[in-house]
């Protein structure tokens, strides 16, 4: 019984080698056209690396140091002055979303309308990126064309746009962070952050680099000390209405120890004794919020986050272009491969009605 099985077995692997041949076979006697299609698929390739711009990388690092926690010594304040210093926002702007913070269209528009220095003369951005994507040669506009965008330096306030800036705004904050902007930390313990973007223009990559990544920075410490900042504000001025009230007082004595000092009766004495003891009264609140005030403050400062730039991109920025030989390589290749498959399909084809 076993060997029937042996011998299809031995025939099947045999026809299968005999295909293979024969598809071999009939490859080789279309290798002229083969090697003419591959030559023009590697002419191909070499004449579109070629066409493509370079593309330059600007890289920036920053360590992020946290504050320690906000809470601790914070509640004898908050029983006695009714202070809230903060706490929920350390949990919502931690330091993982710093990185969606860099991909968020409210600070990547940000960046677009900042001014900057362009062959000496102020310049948004976003106008930068306009004028570098336009193109070379001006074409007939058609009707349905999208209406070419400007920015006004003098009006960058959204409130000011119309409906096609704000859509061309939004265009490009999307596209920029989804195909030039990488954020990502270094290593997954440390806290070190790199940002890089990659363009076309390479005063543009940098300019984007730099700004966004300050703006960034500036709103993530102003939201993470914001409410105690408003807090420690607060306190400020109550020490200064209660100093202001403590010299008052003083004046106060002062004016009633020289208008009784040649007074014998004892009952003249007693607003002095009033004025003295409200002098005591405000000392010790003054004293008691003064400590309250300096510790408000060092733990503030204990809080804030230090955000320290490590590496800043400089010219001349990471150059990347399409290697040539290796895109013709590439190119010959594939079309060798796809006119092989569509020599084989036609045969097979063709075998099938004969």
């Amino acid at each position: 019984m076993e060997n029937p099985i042996q011998e299809t077995d031995e025939i099947s692997l045999k026809e299968l080698i005999s295909k293979a041949g024969a598809v071999v076979a009939y490859l080789k006697s279309l290798w002229l056209k083969l090697l003419l299609l591959s030559l023009l698929g590697g002419v191909g390739g070499f004449f579109y690396a070629k066409q493509q711009k370079p593309k330059y990388t600007a890289k920036l690092t920053f360590a992020l140091a946290e504050g320690g926690d906000k809470m601790v010594g914070i509640s004898s304040i908050a029983s006695q002055f009714g202070l809230d210093m903060g706490g929920g926002s350390a949990g919502a702007f931690s330091g993982e979303n710093l990185l969606e913070l860099m991909r968020s269209r409210l600070l990547v528009e940000k960046t677009l309308l900042t001014l900057v220095d362009s062959a000496g003369k102020p310049k948004l951005l976003v106008n930068q990126y306009i004028d570098f994507n336009k193109p070379k040669k001006t074409k007939a506009r058609k009707p349905t064309d999208p209406v070419p965008v400007s920015f006004d330096i003098q009006s960058v306030e959204k409130r000011n746009f119309t409906l096609a800036q704000d859509s061309f705004l939004a265009k490009v904050s999307k596209d920029l962070t989804k195909t030039n902007l990488q954020v990502a930390k270094v290593d997954k313990k440390l806290a070190i952050v790199s940002v890089s973007f990659t363009g076309e223009d390479q005063w543009f990559a940098k300019n984007f680099t730099q700004i966004l990544t300050q703006n960034v920075t500036e709103f993530y410490v102003e939201t993470k000390t914001g409410q105690m900042r408003k807090n420690v504000q607060m306190m400020e001025h109550k020490v200064d209405s209660v100093k202001q009230a403590l010299e008052r007082a003083m004046y106060g004595v002062a004016e009633e120890v020289d208008g009784n000092q040649f007074l014998v009766r004892g009952v003249a004495k007693v607003p002095q004794a009033k004025k003295q003891l409200e002098i005591q009264v405000l000392s010790t609140m003054y004293g008691e919020l003064f400590k309250n005030l300096e510790l408000s403050r060092t733990l503030m400062a204990k809080d804030q986050p230090l955000i320290q730039l490590i590496d800043q991109p400089r010219f001349p920025l990471e150059k990347k272009k399409m290697s040539k030989l290796l895109t013709a390589m590439g190119g010959a290749f594939l079309l060798f491969l796809l006119s092989a498959v569509f020599f084989l399909v036609r045969r097979w084809w063709k075998t099938q009605w004969v």
